[in-house]
């Protein structure tokens, strides 16, 4: 048997399992092979002889006792080897992804899902935009942005608000992932660069927050991925501190002409640049904390679930350094051509040290607090997306 049969019978044992199909024949096995009590072989005597007198020759051979235990046999190792193969199959669409490059993995081929469907789970200012335009840009995938982020306020989970996400009263799983289903039945009728309408798309997702129901419904939630073959792309950011700079100085140029929270040029790029974000220590130790937090809560939860190469991570420095090479491994991983795609939106952090974002007053305060706390390598050198402090 293979090792995939035996998984599958492992909780029966194989000699167990035969024991009791063969126990039903165990008497007839010695009234036809053991001696009668003369001392003489029962197969051999006239009796014996005249019960199988009317069979045909052959016939009567499978309906002896002996034979009809190892037919049982075959058919239960035919079984076994049949649900093998289907367990493998399974096992290959949920767990035969890959580890991220960075640490040494190979994203294999897919095998495909039935609906071709997919998510990104991610956080804001942690480059989801990028990605989802890169994903977009592909001919066969129509990929959404923050799809639920209405219906997550609609319910009591803006983002934006003291609940962040958290509170979601009155709402199930089932309510969830009816919204969910609509998203993906809607987003193939809508055009695209990559996708103009009319053209066939084969794959189609979206990017949801850790905040819009995620963290909140948990297990329930991947549960119900898990059952519909839906692919899961984790997108990580790991330079927190950076990812502060993000979200202060976008909330700060809100409402300032020309702003854009995903610029598509220079000049857009350069306000976003130009801001100077907050330096209360205690309120970027706390976003520090929360975002690191929310990101371990959802590693936890995916590998809990589907094990860490159950679902394939992304991290945002990684995209950033060589997009074509990240997007191979997607590619890779939701079964599609691996093609050339270009984003339209342009870098806003380039060019400038982490500490001239804060205002020069603030720089030192900063950047004691942030030593003293568990947050230090975000001024190391060697984190990924570092700029200099």
């Amino acid at each position: 048997f293979s090792s995939q049969a035996a998984a599958v019978g492992s909780a029966v044992p194989p000699s167990h399992l035969f024991g009791k199909l063969s126990s039903s024949y165990a008497d007839e096995e010695r009234e036809s092979l053991v001696g009668n009590s003369n001392g003489s072989n029962q197969y051999h005597n006239g009796a014996s002889r005249k019960v199988h007198a009317n069979h045909h020759p052959v016939i009567g051979r499978w309906t002896s006792a002996w034979w009809r235990n190892v037919l049982a046999i075959v058919i239960m190792a035919a079984a076994c080897f049949m649900a093998g193969e289907m367990y493998g199959e399974r096992k290959a669409g949920r767990s035969g992804t890959s580890k991220n490059l960075r640490h040494g993995g190979v994203v294999p081929k897919s095998s495909g899902n039935a609906k071709n469907q997919f998510i990104i789970i991610s956080q804001q200012r942690s480059g989801s935009r990028f990605l989802t335009s890169l994903l977009d840009g592909h001919k066969d995938i129509r990929c959404g942005n923050e799809e639920l982020l209405q219906w997550t306020k609609d319910h009591g989970g803006d983002p934006d608000n003291d609940a962040n996400g958290k509170d979601f009263s009155g709402s199930t799983v089932k309510d969830y992932a009816t919204e969910m289903e609509a998203i993906m039945e809607r987003l193939p009728q809508e055009p695209t660069d990559g996708s103009p309408e009319g053209s066939p798309t084969t794959h189609v997702g979206f990017k949801i927050m850790y905040d819009q129901g995620i963290l909140h419904f948990g297990e329930e939630l991947l549960q119900h991925l898990d059952d519909n073959d839906i692919k899961i792309i984790h997108l990580v950011r790991t330079n927190k501190l950076l990812q502060y700079v993000s979200k202060d100085s976008n909330n700060k140029d809100k409402g300032v002409e020309g702003h854009n929270a995903h610029p598509t040029t220079e000049e857009e790029a350069a306000q976003l640049r130009g801001v100077t974000v907050d330096g209360k220590v205690k309120k970027i130790i706390k976003f520090l904390r929360e975002k690191a937090g929310e990101t371990k809560a959802a590693t936890d939860l995916l590998d809990a679930h589907f094990g860490p190469e159950g679902y394939l991570t992304i991290y945002y420095e990684d995209l950033d350094e060589d997009n074509q090479r990240e997007m191979d491994q997607i590619f890779g991983y939701l079964g599609v051509e691996s093609v050339k795609v270009q984003s339209e939106y342009t870098k806003i952090h380039e060019g400038k040290r982490t500490r001239e974002y804060f205002a020069e007053e603030d720089r030192d305060e900063v950047e004691a607090a942030i030593r003293e706390s568990r947050f230090a390598e975000m001024l190391e050198p060697n984190l990924p997306g570092y700029l200099g402090w």
